[in-house]
Parts: structure tokens; C-alpha cells; sequence
């Protein structure tokens, strides 16, 4: 749907807002829900960006939905929903998930019987570190994977920022803080990674050139291993595994590494490549 571009964020974000509304409530989708909450940074007007901003909603219900997660677009934004019942989110907020203490920020479009729930405090614990952690890496793959693979350029120094915001806040996470915005997130961080996270944060608001991403991913490997007392596996050594049938990638750690993984149509044949340093192997999993 065309949408005037002369709209500022938050003009745009309250007509999302009534479009996932609508989709969501419509008697094919989610009719019976108890909770719709918009959260991230769709919920932060300061922090979203038109055309690369995903929107992330939270569904709740009373009872086992049909269907966990929906994925549909809004105007010039692709909308992630998630659905959990009451119970289940119950157990996120015990489990200290992550994604509990991203409804700091929240926008509740609907809300018949969690209110209460929706604004519990929870607390940081082993899983809240080991989700962030593993996110990092996640993040990173998306990144390569857009830039190596899809060529989007600005979608990959998203992911990027992404990356390196997920290792801030577990960076954080020793001092008892869970920074969500980016202004929290910059003012918890150290020089460094304080500098960098500006540097993607300004990046994924404009076109960007491929040496000067590619510059940017070194960055953010290096960034990554120093700071999670890793070594870094190099982008060429990657590079090199790079073919044209070569669908996924992945990064992850390993051994004390920082570690790509390639899957790709080789010879008649799926094959999945480890790049760990200057090692290369096959195996069997493109996940960590």
C-alpha cells in the first residue's frame, strides 16, 4: 500500500497500529485473543526506522492457539506476531526471557486479562544470558547471509546493529541491567562499542556501499570476539566458501571461536561447511 512519505514516525506507526489491529482481531485470525501488545521498536517511535523497522507483536490467549506466529505486511513494514497463552507467558517471565523485559516499551492495543502481567519485572538470570548470547550470533548470520547472499545492503547493517545491540545488553547484564532503547543501550556501553553501535545505528537510516559494509561486518566480528573473549575467523576464510549455490549462513562460537557456517548444492548434493580459522569441515548441522 502506498503511503505518503512525508509521514514522521509516529503519524505512521498509529496508522500500523490500527492495520494490525483490524488484521489481528478479524474472526480468520485471532478473534479470541486476550492481549495484542506491540513492543520493540515499533513501540519506540525514536528508535524505528520506516522501510527497515520490523513491527513485533505479542499476541496472548486463555487457550492453545491454532497457530504460534503470523508474519504479514503493513503498509512499507513487515509485521512478526507471536502468540503465547497466558500460562506460557507466565513461564517466560520466570524463565527471565528476553522478551519479557522488551514490554518496558509497549504499545497495548488490546487487553482484556493481562495487564498486570504485561508489566511484571522480571529478573536476569542463566537464560536471559543465554539467550542474548546465542542472539548475537544470530543477528550476524542474518547480516551475512543479506549481505553475501541477498545483496541487501541496508538490511544487513540492520542486522548488524541488531547484533551489536544484543551484545550490549549482555554486556549489561553483570551490572543487573537490561538496556532496551537505543539511548539506554548507548549509555550503558563502553567507548568502543559505544562508537560502533552509533556508526550501524546511523548506517541502517540510509543507502549504504558494499566495501563500506563489508568494512563494517569486519568490524562488528572483531567487536564480537574481543568482547566475548573470542578469536575471530576471518571474512576472506569465509569468503572462500562462499559459492553460487550457497543458500545459508550461519555464525555461531565454538571452541573458544567465533564460527561461520556455509549450506550449499554441491556436486548433485546438500553439503554444510564449518569455517572455524583457517580449518574447514563438513558437518552435518547448519545450526549451533
Amino acid at each position: 500500500m502506498w503511503v505518503d512519505k512525508g509521514l514522521d514516525v509516529a503519524e505512521y506507526l498509529r496508522m500500523v497500529y490500527s492495520a494490525v489491529m483490524e488484521i489481528l482481531t478479524s474472526p480468520s485470525v485471532l478473534e479470541n485473543s486476550c492481549s495484542i501488545v506491540v513492543f520493540g521498536s515499533a513501540a519506540r517511535p525514536e528508535d524505528f526506522v520506516l522501510g527497515v523497522s520490523d513491527v513485533d507483536v505479542l499476541v496472548l490467549t486463555k487457550d492453545p492457539p491454532k497457530r504460534r506466529w503470523y508474519e504479514f505486511t503493513v503498509f512499507n513494514s513487515t509485521v512478526n506476531v507471536t502468540v503465547f497463552t497466558i500460562n506460557e507467558f507466565k513461564r517466560l517471565i520466570k524463565l527471565g526471557d528476553p522478551l519479557v523485559f522488551m514490554l518496558k516499551y509497549s504499545v497495548i492495543l488490546r487487553d482484556k486479562c493481562s495487564k498486570t502481567i504485561l508489566r511484571a519485572k522480571p529478573k536476569i538470570t542463566k537464560h536471559t544470558k543465554y539467550v542474548l548470547r546465542r542472539s548475537v550470533f544470530a543477528a550476524l548470520g542474518l547480516a551475512l547471509e543479506n549481505y553475501y547472499i541477498l545483496g541487501n545492503y541496508r538490511r544487513a547493517a540492520s542486522h548488524l546493529y541488531h547484533s551489536v545491540r544484543h551484545l550490549a545488553r549482555y554486556k549489561a547484564l553483570p551490572k543487573g541491567e537490561l538496556p532496551v532503547s537505543d539511548r539506554e543501550v548507548y549509555g550503558c556501553s563502553r567507548q568502543q562499542l559505544k562508537n560502533l553501535y552509533l556508526t550501524l545505528s546511523n548506517a541502517r537510516r540510509r543507502e549504504i556501499g558494499r566495501g563500506e559494509l563489508r568494512n563494517l561486518i569486519s568490524r562488528v566480528v572483531k567487536l564480537v570476539a574481543r568482547e566475548l573473549n573470542l578469536k575471530a575467523t576471518s571474512l576472506n576464510s569465509l569468503e572462500n566458501e562462499i559459492k553460487e549455490d550457497t543458500y545459508i549462513i550461519n555464525a555461531g562460537e565454538s571452541n573458544s571461536y567465533i564460527v561461520f557456517r556455509v549450506e550449499r548444492y554441491e556436486d548433485g548434493r546438500r553439503k554444510i561447511i564449518e569455517i572455524k580459522d583457517e580449518e574447514v569441515r563438513e558437518v552435518n548441522n547448519v545450526f549451533f
